[in-house]
């Protein structure tokens, strides 16, 4: 038997209802939802109820089918019908979840910042309907041992995609609740959170249900009791508790923090193996059903000993109203934000717009971007094969095709930073001055006493383009913590991993980010950098052109750094050999060594990438020595 997931909602005219009725159309055979359609001034949001498809699938189950073969059989359901169904999923946001039920099927687009411990439930087996999701909230207790089935979930916590940058948020909708987080003075631009509100368990270990020597436990925590503990546990530690930031906070004032739960067995929808789990930064559109009661089950034996301790149920189950629950149906994920920015102009095309000739949309963005720099073009040229720039790995893990970059000469960031926003996918600014540096660690850091990652302002996902700003930098001291910050910023720059502090120990995760580093004078970076340009402000009158039609046409343009890499065929490679020796037989002693000669060759395929090329041409490598040949003359008159 099959169940066709048709899933239908009807436009509600009058002010928003909850409709509590849920049935399937006997006539259509079309599963009819709740709350069909609540109207807001800006959106419209399809609230869908999943429950009849699910308990129909539960039902034609063959006998000794586990529940980890139904999720598979329910999950794959949900993916076969997943095209026609998606615009019509409601995306969760601050905005619309205190009108979406509990049930409802609902989509995020998240990071995954942090990956708790596995959690256990204990399911009945001889229902008549489905016990997975939550969908009937039920007690062990009830059923005897061989009529139930322990599962395993993975749980993950994540955090908000950000926004687009040149996307503008509603900053008029008011907060899903009265929860007011206080700014940071250390970055402009994040926002704090309370450490108790997205915790993990602290050291001591929650305690897991056995499956041998112990009776069914025999109760069952209510989410109003947990909700009152962690109000209490907010109260009482109010005086001591420490606030972090992150950038996605600020950066996404619509989306929410939120604990996704997954079967154990659960895979990525990818065919790539190495996405076949799960990592920390992964970028994921979750497509579930959102519960709003976090339950547990207390210790068979003794109910002091329960699941969870006290003390951790303000970290281990936050208000939902805070941080909501997802069971997982489907999961898509991105490579990197360029990845779903493509997928999302996939999903809804731009209008269309004149063609630009490659070479001429090329020498715009150039314009576009010197419009930051004082009109000097020559940064604005190098800052186009910066953003084209995407990390590449061999199989001896070494790092090419990335070319990090340091304007220095600059006295204010935000006119270029502005300029940035209109045609990157996401772009974080993060202040570098003495304060800064010195106030906390801007990497991950493991917090073993309660149990979980600590946010930090450089755990991003790829693709994401990072500003260090050294503008407002001055004389001071700096203490060990800054020392640290420092090296792991030139670790992230010179090998594009980023340093996890465990205490005791630390790894360090591969990531893709191009890094820009604006200064004043000398960075305190300039020696991890690719390319250091001193930018020279030139007072002319610029040409008047209006960039705003072209816009779409730059971010297009960018979107083509998730290619491979452009080929350099031999008759270039002879060129850029006999270049090579005859600069270093005219210079005494040589100025131009190996790696100056790999980082030429990555910036002939990234300016020929700017010009849609598909293979570097002797044109492009000419260009490339004219420009460091400037960029040399620069550096020159500064010393």
């Amino acid at each position: 038997r099959t169940c066709p997931l048709t899933l239908t909602g009807v436009s509600l005219s009058h002010p928003p209802t909850r409709l509590s009725e849920r049935n399937v159309d006997a006539s259509s055979g079309s599963l009819v939802p709740s709350a069909c359609t609540f109207i807001t001034t800006t959106t419209t949001v399809v609230i869908m109820n999943i429950h009849p498809v699910i308990h129909q699938i539960y039902s034609t189950r063959k006998q000794g089918e586990s529940l980890e073969q139904t999720h598979h059989r329910i999950s794959c359901h949900v993916k076969q019908n997943l095209g026609t169904l998606f615009e019509s999923i409601p995306l969760l946001t601050t905005h619309n979840y205190q009108h979406v039920q509990e049930g409802s099927l609902v989509r995020i687009d998240c990071i995954i910042q942090d990956i708790f411990d596995r959690e256990m439930e204990c399911l009945p087996t001889n229902g008549a309907k489905c016990p997975l999701y939550s969908l009937e909230h039920h007690s062990p207790s009830c059923h005897r041992r061989e009529d139930t089935q322990y599962i395993d979930l993975d749980i993950l916590y994540t955090v908000p995609v950000p926004p687009t940058t040149h996307s503008s948020p509603n900053d008029q909708d008011t907060p899903m609740e009265d929860v007011s987080p206080t700014t940071s003075t250390t970055n402009q631009h994040t926002q704090h959170l309370q450490e108790t509100s997205h915790d993990q368990p602290s050291q001591r270990k929650r305690k897991r249900l056995h499956h041998s020597n112990s009776s069914p436990p025999q109760k069952k925590l209510d989410v109003r009791d947990a909700e009152n503990l962690h109000s209490t546990s907010l109260s009482n530690t109010s005086t001591t508790t420490t606030t972090t930031t992150h950038p996605f906070v600020a950066k996404s004032p619509d989306g929410m923090p939120c604990i996704i739960k997954v079967y154990h067995g659960s895979s990525l929808d990818d065919s790539n193996d190495e996405s076949s789990s799960f990592r920390l930064t992964s970028i994921l559109t979750v497509i579930g059903i959102l519960t709003q009661e976090p339950t547990y089950f207390p210790h068979p034996h003794d109910e002091k000993h329960s699941l969870f301790h006290q003390e951790e149920l303000s970290t281990r189950l936050p208000s939902t109203s805070l941080v909501p629950r997802l069971y997982a149906l489907h999961m898509i994920p991105h490579a990197s934000m360029y990845a779903m920015q493509r997928e999302q102009v996939r999903r809804h095309p731009p209008s269309t717009n004149n063609p630009v000739e490659p070479l001429a949309l090329a020498q715009y963005l150039v314009k576009y971007l010197a419009q930051g720099l004082g009109s000097d073009t020559l940064a604005g040229r190098y800052l186009v094969i910066h953003l084209l720039s995407r990390t590449h790995r061999t199989r001896e893990l070494s790092v090419i095709n990335k070319l990090t970059l340091n304007l220095c000469g600059l006295t204010h960031a935000e006119p270029l930073l502005s300029l940035l926003r209109q045609i990157t996918p996401v772009l974080v600014d993060v202040l570098c001055d003495t304060d800064t540096l010195n106030a906390g660690p801007l990497y991950p850091r493991k917090n073993h006493e309660k149990n979980k990652l600590e946010l930090s302002p450089l755990q991003l996902p790829a693709g994401t383009h990072l500003v260090l700003n050294e503008i407002p930098l001055t004389e001071g001291h700096v203490n060990e913590q800054a020392l640290k910050n420092i090296n792991v910023v030139k670790q992230l720059i010179s090998q594009q991993t980023l340093s996890y502090d465990y205490e005791f120990d630390s790894y360090s995760l591969p990531v893709d980010i191009p890094t820009l580093v604006v200064s004043r004078r000398k960075s305190l970076v300039h020696d991890s950098v690719d390319v250091v340009l001193p930018v020279q402000a030139k007072h002319q009158q610029t040409e008047d052109i209006d960039f705003a039609p072209l816009i779409p046409h730059f971010r297009t343009l960018l979107m083509s750094r998730e290619k491979g890499l452009l080929n350099f065929p031999q008759l270039c490679k002879d060129v850029a050999q006999q270049d090579f020796v005859r600069l270093r037989q005219t210079q005494s002693p040589p100025l131009i060594n190996q790696v100056d000669l790999a980082r030429f060759i990555n910036m002939a395929r990234l300016l020929a990438l700017s010009y849609q090329c598909t293979e570097v041409n002797e044109r492009v490598w000419k260009e490339v020595l004219s420009m460091e040949k400037e960029r040399r003359q620069r550096l020159s008159a500064r010393k």
